[in-house]
């Protein structure tokens, strides 16, 4: 079961924000006793722009999605930082990819494809995210600052 304490967190991260997320814990409450939730994981919403969704595991590493198609594979002791910083774009930023996949993108001068970076204390998480002209995170992501 999750600790009560990083829902608790994450509200408070997010209510101090402006993005309350749901379900507010105090208000629905989990049923650890539940045998068929026992394996489940607690999914905690952020709606607005950026939409984020966070998957609490049993086994302490967590999902935060990223509207519908960037996920950050984080260890528990880094989830409500990721989501801080994701929330207030602190430590967020954009760079040309690495590896074989910003290799073929700068040789194809392909400018569709970035790499979002979240700094926290101790870590940078990073993730390719794909120019989806329709998405609203692509003008989200558009707008943070970008480094080598």
């Amino acid at each position: 079961m999750v600790d009560d304490d990083v829902l608790r967190r994450l509200h408070a991260t997010g209510a101090s924000l402006g993005r309350p997320p749901e379900p507010v814990p105090e208000a629905d409450p989990w049923d650890p006793d539940d045998p068929l939730d026992a394996r489940s994981p607690v999914v905690v919403v952020f709606p607005g722009p950026p939409h984020l969704r966070v998957r609490l595991h049993d086994d302490g590493e967590d999902a935060v999605h990223l509207d519908t198609y960037v996920t950050f594979d984080v260890p528990r002791r880094h989830t409500v930082d990721v989501v801080r910083a994701l929330l207030s774009k602190d430590g967020v930023y954009t760079r040309a990819p690495r590896g074989l996949l910003g290799v073929v993108s700068r040789r194809l001068r392909l400018e569709f494809l970035d790499e979002l970076a979240v700094d926290v204390p101790g870590a940078t998480y990073t993730q390719a995210v794909p120019w989806v002209p329709t998405s609203p995170l692509n003008g989200w992501i558009s707008g943070l600052p970008r480094r080598p």
